[in-house]
């Protein structure tokens, strides 16, 4: 008989500041101490069983990437520019990351100025992974953009994000490089997060609808609707189980996750929690 355990990274908001943290089949555990601030945004199992959670932690100049492995944190930056890790994928010993380091001063991801036209620039945020801390850049500075989650099949590494085109963002899958819009840029949304099942590729995310956030899954380019509202929703992580198709994120102030499009709350008010990765182990 298999046993089947759940993970799902987020934070916990008490009030003064965010906590990293960790649900193991509902039971959380803070990532960090209570006096530091802290952000978990993924969560990934290696086929040995040791846990790797991307996220942030503060620092005394700047905010620091880093992941933690089975609960001990391991720092990516040196705390001098601001950074964090938004993604985590470990293959053959190898660690893949999604994130940003940047000058403060340029905002919160790398701003590069491009060169449009003869004497036109324009200055935009650059999408980059980077896999045993070397960097690829996935979009050219025209446009802003950002790469949110990075997945792996074989020798392919696929990446979720967003680009912008003209005022709203354009939800994307980048497979090696080669981008791959999965919305039509009527209306602005973002892809969160993407994994590979069975061959298809299913990515999660949010399309605005003139009023709110619509959560989404796209399975090979197609959409899905997780709700309908009347509340602002996410979807922010994906994970496959055989069939089963489990999504993390928000409904409101509630932390969530679903399984087969069926939703979960993981808390309840007054606590105002957002549920940002998930992933299973079958054992």
């Amino acid at each position: 008989m298999t046993r089947t355990d759940i993970y799902v990274a987020g934070y916990v908001d008490n009030g003064a500041r965010l906590t990293a943290t960790l649900w193991t089949n509902g039971n959380a555990v803070a990532l960090t101490a209570d006096t530091q601030g802290s952000l978990a945004t993924a969560v990934t199992v290696s086929q040995n069983g040791d846990v790797y959670v991307a996220g942030g932690v503060a620092g005394g100049v700047a905010d620091m990437a880093v992941y933690w492995k089975n609960g001990a944190v391991i720092a990516l930056t040196d705390g001098t520019r601001q950074s964090f890790a938004e993604a985590i994928a470990v293959s053959g010993g190898h660690v893949y990351v999604a994130g940003y380091e940047t000058d403060e001063r340029k905002g919160f991801f790398e701003r590069v100025t491009t060169q449009v036209a003869p004497n036109e620039f324009v200055s935009a945020d650059v999408a980059r992974y980077w896999k045993n801390g070397v960097a690829m850049a996935l979009t050219d500075g025209r446009n802003e953009a950002v790469a949110s989650s990075v997945a792996l099949s074989g020798g392919d590494v696929y990446v979720a994000g967003w680009e912008g085109a003209g005022s709203v963002f354009v939800a994307k899958v980048w497979k090696n490089g080669a981008a791959l819009a999965l919305t039509d840029g009527v209306l602005s949304a973002k892809a969160m997060a993407v994994t590979i099942s069975g061959g298809d590729v299913v990515a999660v995310g949010a399309e605005f609808n003139g009023s709110f956030d619509v959560p989404k899954i796209w399975r090979n380019g197609v959409p899905e609707s997780l709700s309908t509202g009347p509340q602002q929703a996410f979807a922010e992580a994906v994970a496959t189980a055989g069939s089963d198709v489990y999504v993390a994120g928000y409904t409101g102030s509630s932390a969530m996750y679903w399984k087969n499009g069926i939703a979960h709350a993981l808390n309840h008010a007054p606590s105002d929690a957002d549920a940002r990765s998930i992933a299973i182990c079958e054992h």
